[in-house]
């Protein structure tokens, strides 16, 4: 289940944990956080966008579709890629 919104709470993070075949957590990667900026500095409005890699591993690896209200940053919209 995912929420976004008012009510998420922001501190959640985004990341792929890796495990090996005897149940030790292996590594984890995190991925960009929609609350903070590429300077760690918490954002006043949350950038849904910035989880455009969550939503295509996601496509990629579970056969999951892109939620139908997503809509990516438009080139120049932010400044800065995702």
């Amino acid at each position: 289940m995912e929420t976004r919104g008012g009510g998420c709470g922001g501190g959640r993070s985004w990341a792929l944990r890796l495990w090996n075949g005897f149940g030790e957590q292996m590594t984890t990667v995190f991925l960009p956080n929609p609350f903070l900026s590429d300077k760690l500095e918490v954002l006043k409005e949350p950038q849904w966008e910035r989880l455009r890699l969550w939503y295509e591993l996601r496509r990629t690896f579970l056969g999951e579709s892109m939620p139908s209200d997503f809509r990516p940053a438009q080139e120049g919209e932010r400044g800065e890629t995702v």
